[in-house]
């Protein structure tokens, strides 16, 4: 055997060792992966259960509402106080700061007086002039929940504002870790201007023209991304990536959702 057949030979073998070193490494990611997702949900009579080790009270949901004040019946305005149940500092603290903005927003109910404004804002808005408005949703994925929040305004002359800002916190209630937007699009392996790209095409598509006006403002709903709370991102309940957002328009701004998938 001559000295180019060692050769050859030499490298089939460490060829060999290589791969087998890859194919050793896959399947102890893929072995990782399958004990994280069984630490994750419990199959009992065909339903799916999260592990639950997380939460603080184990009578309760991941995420509920401790106290609904119901300021008017009429107006169906209620402020909701959401609990992030699980054990870590970041759930605390969050959970602290949505108190404390409930609080602040409920303290900035204004009241009608005997002036010209009951003229306008008659016994069915139950004496409120303005209110701001908070909601909430809640979605949940295998080890995953989020909570969103939209806020808006109310006004007895001109009723209801469109959504004008919002926020999401999505957990992972196996370890009580909060992330990031940063998180979840490196989770998804996706990025913020995949996101806006996506955002843009759809703004496109959905133009209308009105009096020879295109309606939507395109360029101004994407520069407020980086100005303001227009824009969130989370995963929703088919585990897809998703982002929603606020479009400004010449007539009334809406919120829209795209899957970054």
């Amino acid at each position: 055997m001559n000295e180019d057949e060692n050769s050859y030979i030499g490298f089939g073998f460490f060829f060999l060792f290589i791969l087998g070193i890859v194919c050793f490494g896959s399947f102890l990611l893929y072995k990782n992966h399958i004990k994280k997702i069984q630490n994750a949900v419990i199959f009992t009579n065909n339903e799916v259960k999260i592990n639950d080790e997380k939460k603080k009270d184990k009578e309760k949901d991941f995420i509920y509402y401790q106290e609904e004040v119901t300021v008017s019946k009429t107006l169906a305005l209620v402020y909701k106080y959401p609990i992030i149940n699980l054990d870590s500092n970041d759930a605390t603290m969050i959970t602290q700061s949505l108190k404390k903005l409930v609080d602040e927003k409920k303290n900035k109910i204004e009241k009608t007086k005997d002036s010209l404004v009951n003229s306008i804002c008659n016994d069915t808005t139950d004496g409120i002039k303005n209110a701001p408005i908070l909601d909430f949703a809640i979605y949940s994925y295998l080890e995953y929940t989020t909570l969103v929040l939209y806020e808006s305004n109310y006004s007895c002359e001109t009723g209801i504002s469109a959504i004008q800002s919002m926020k999401s916190y999505t957990f992972n209630v196996l370890t009580g870790e909060y992330l990031t937007f940063s998180d979840l699009l490196t989770k998804y392996n996706t990025s913020f201007s995949n996101g806006v790209s996506l955002m843009q095409e759809v703004l496109h598509n959905n133009q209308v023209t009105l009096n020879g006006i295109e309606n939507i403002k395109v360029k101004e709903t994407i520069s407020n991304l980086k100005e303001n709370d227009t824009y969130i991102f989370y995963i929703d309940e088919l585990g897809e990536l998703v982002m929603k957002y606020i479009v400004k328009t010449n007539t009334v701004d809406y919120n829209d959702t795209i899957s970054l998938k």
